[in-house]
């Protein structure tokens, strides 16, 4: 909202100037000079509004004063400032002076409506207490284009992210897995991942795997911030993922309903509603789906609800509280062999495995503006969670013997708080941000390894089985964190952004396991089995970690930025638990370390934009597996062991493209604005290879990092109706250390992942309030995979989806 207010009044040199720009626009070639002043709602003068006149850009001064010259008699710009609604207005250069009134606003909805001005969109600054200058960071709004979100398809979701590796082996989407610049894809677990900025993975520090995502229909924005977020928000060398679900409405009824119906007896239902009663705003969702999938032994069925409640005390305080509820059983069909993949991948040579989620996190958030240039935010959280997997974990190559099934049970009870700070300060009369935070986080977890029943169906409970290896562990970690990020700025073009981050983390376990040990012929020795019993360890570590970015603004549409930042991985639980005495941690591992840095250069306009970034990631004392003859028991003699331990040093580098274009507009502008043809190209090039390390691997290349990563999509648009095609190539990529070939393994489970390419095809049309929305996933029939397990849901190739087909309803009376 604008309002102009004019004062009236001249100085004898502001009519003189008034004159001189008056007579020079009756000539037809006028130079008028605008003065104005911004102020708030108490008619206080509002610092550092960034102004924006064609290519020219200011701040306002320590009086809220600026200057436009113009040589036309409107004159239009866009005000914008921290914690304002921005403006976009035309004003009469006539008016000598003018005062704007700048009116309060929630930080999310100013936001959404600037990105609705480029084709690429992107973050500013400084949003909702997180600075993203000299960063690369994107911005991922599902709503902007056709995707098959029911399935939560991520390959849709996130093709424009450059550099992701993303697992295709749920095709109902009841999880996700995005690894990216080679870290391992396993359950988004390289990533800090927030749904509105709090943790809902297992445990962020001691077992950090998200086996609950949100759903897409449901998510107005995910924000994916590279490995500099470690500073703000705790470490992970693939940065963070926060999903933010849609903001309550300010209708006094608002609804979302879809209804998908898909190949495999796939049923999605969606339903949404939100409600704003004066300062008083609540929204909630629920969804279900359930499907056969396109392999036998498949089935699952899955529940998740959201409520989300809000009060606005004043304009300066707001207090919301919101829980979220999921479950899910599935039954999993086990991997095959690449022998049997090559011959029919649609076997299924399992029918006893199940795997059961039920996830609980209960939030609140406080939001208290202290003035104009200060704010608070303190974010409590818990998480109650429980995951269990049952079935026959042989090898591919066995036949199930009907036997007692193998059984993993884990138990996640945690809580924290992260209470941040945020402050606008001026110098040199150019306005800078500071943001700085503390966090303090408990857990308290268990997990649970025995046996279960000799069933078929999806019984979870646990027996006791004499001659067999089994544990039952705790396990505690406790996290005490301080940071403090700046922005500083020299002048209008330069930014600078140092950054600290103070971390303290212990992580605890105890318990015991049930140790077997039987001779050549297969017989329990006398003393077993035996239970050994492990007491309390505890390791305490603190960690310093720091970084700087660079930035610097080109006109009006471009920056180039560089940012360095130092990180690391904690030891999780299952690098120091004993689960059986088949598998050994190495007494010296060592926290994972290293850092992070990016070049790169954005530019953003209506019609065009392109992300261009150099990285280099340097992971120091990585963490994996190998195979090493040991003696252990005399009695046996030496034996073979997959010892866990440091595997060396592992350097990536890489390059990163992504451009976008209105085809239509950018080649003829006049053309009606009916028509858009929009399409994007997502690239990324990936070099990398062990240094450092042991003789086997040395110079070997590192884990999930294909050198090519290919996304090309192009959308059509007529009035609302739009279709979508989007084409993936990836090139082959390794799955261990060893670069283990194609079929080298006749389990399936080592060896490489082939290259391959997928097309999927899109469609939406809008009737009103109704649309119908449909398409087609890997619509050429590809047989391909991008997991082999070692595992879970059984060892060996878990096969991607073949073509399938959904369609969607959708009736929506949505407005912010």
């Amino acid at each position: 909202m604008v309002t102009p207010i004019e004062t009236g009044f001249m100085t004898g040199s502001r009519w003189f100037l008034f004159a001189i720009a008056m007579g020079f626009s009756l000539l037809g070639s006028a130079q008028c000079l605008l003065k104005g002043q911004v102020l708030d709602e108490d008619l206080k003068p509002v610092t550092g509004v960034l102004i924006v006149h064609e290519e020219i850009t200011m701040f306002t001064n320590i009086d809220g004063e600026f200057e436009i010259q113009s040589n036309k008699n409107q004159v239009a710009f866009k005000a914008s400032a921290l914690g304002f609604e921005a403006i976009d207005t035309t004003l009469n250069c006539s008016n000598s002076q003018v005062q704007l009134v700048l009116q309060s606003k929630l930080l999310e909805q100013a936001v959404v409506a600037a990105q609705q001005q480029e084709i690429i969109d992107r973050l500013n600054a400084i949003e909702d207490f997180t600075i993203y200058e000299a960063k690369k960071a994107e911005l991922i709004i599902p709503d902007s284009r056709p995707v098959n979100a029911p399935s939560n398809s991520a390959r849709q979701v996130f093709a424009e992210v450059p550099g992701l590796n993303i697992w295709e082996s749920d095709g109902a989407g009841l999880q996700i897995g995005i690894g990216g610049r080679g870290l391992d894809p396993n359950r988004t677990s390289n990533f800090n991942t927030r749904q509105n900025g709090y943790d809902i993975s297992a445990d962020p520090h001691g077992y950090p795997e998200s086996y609950y995502t949100p759903p897409i229909q449901a998510v107005e924005r995910i924000v994916l911030l590279r490995g500099a977020a470690s500073l703000q928000f705790g470490p992970q060398f693939g940065g963070m993922i926060n999903f933010q679900i849609k903001y309550p409405t300010t209708r006094k009824l608002a609804v979302i309903s879809e209804h998908t119906v898909g190949s495999w007896n796939a049923l999605n239902t969606f339903n949404l509603i939100s409600q704003e009663f004066g300062k008083t705003s609540y929204i909630g969702y629920y969804q279900y789906k359930q499907g056969d999938s396109w392999r036998p032994n498949s089935a699952y069925d899955y529940f998740t609800g959201y409520a989300h409640v809000q009060h606005e005390f004043s304009n300066r305080l707001k207090l919301s509280i919101e829980a979220t509820h999921m479950n899910y059983l599935s039954q999993q069909a086990g991997g095959l062999t690449d022998t049997q993949f090559l011959l029919d991948p649609t076997v299924s040579t399992r029918d006893r495995n199940w795997f059961r989620v039920n996830w609980n996190v209960l939030s609140g958030k406080l939001e208290w503006k202290l003035n104009n240039t200060s704010e608070i935010q303190v974010v409590p959280f818990i998480m109650e969670a429980e995951r269990t997997a049952i079935g026959f974990l042989g090898l591919t190559t066995r036949t199930d013997p009907g036997t007692e099934r193998n059984i993993i049970q884990g138990d996640f009870n945690n809580w924290g708080v992260e209470s941040r700070y945020k402050k606008r300060f001026e110098w040199k009369g150019i306005p800078q941000n500071l943001v700085a935070g503390v966090r303090y986080f408990d857990g308290n977890n268990r997990s649970i390894q025995g046996f279960g029943t000799r069933g078929i169906d999806a019984d979870f409970s646990i027996i006791q089985v004499n001659d067999q290896e089994s544990s039952d562990y705790t396990f505690d970690n406790t996290n005490v964190a301080a940071f403090a990020e700046s922005i500083l700025r020299p002048n209008e073009i330069w930014s600078i952004t140092p950054g600290v981050r103070f971390e303290f983390l212990e992580t605890a376990s105890q318990g015991e396991f049930v140790q077997v040990v039987k001779d050549g012929a297969g017989n329990v020795l006398p003393t077993y089995p035996r239970t050994i019993t492990e007491p309390r360890s505890a390791r305490e570590r603190t960690f310093f970690l720091f970084g700087m970015g660079l930035e610097r603004k080109v006109g009006l549409r471009n920056e180039l930025y560089f940012n360095w930042s130092r990180n690391y991985r904690g030891i999780n639980f299952s690098d120091v638990r004993i689960v059986n005495p088949k598998q050994i941690v190495a007494d010296d591992i060592d926290d994972e370390k290293g850092f992070n840095m990016d070049l790169g250069w954005k530019h953003t306009s209506k019609n065009w934009g392109l992300d261009f970034t150099l990285f280099h990631l340097s992971y120091r004392n990585r963490i994996g597996n190998t195979l090493e003859r040991l003696v252990v028991n005399p009695i046996l003699g030496e034996e073979v062991f997959q010892v866990r331990k440091n595997l060396g040093n592992a350097q990536i580098f890489g390059a990163e493209l992504f451009l976008k274009a209105n085809l239509i507009q950018l080649v003829a502008p006049d053309t009606s604005r009916k028509w858009g043809l929009q399409s994007f190209v997502n690239y990324s090039h990936i070099i990398s290879s062990y240094t450092d390390s042991n003789s086997a691997i040395e110079g070997n290349k590192v884990e999930f990092v294909p050198d090519h990563n290919l996304k090309i999509g192009t959308t059509l648009r007529f009035k609302g109706f739009s279709i979508t095609h989007q084409f993936t190539y990836i090139s082959e990529q390794f799955t261990d250390a060893t670069n283990a070939r194609f079929r080298s393994d006749p389990n399936g489970i080592l060896g490489e992942i082939p290259e391959y390419w997928v097309h999927d095809l899109g469609v939406k049309i809008p009737f009103r309030k109704w649309y119908l929305q449909g398409g087609v996933n890997n619509f050429l029939d590809q047989y391909y995979f991008t997991r082999r397990a070692t595992g879970y849901p059984g060892p060996g190739i878990i096969p991607s989806d073949p073509r399938n087909f959904y369609i969607t309803v959708g009736f929506k009376v949505w407005d912010y």
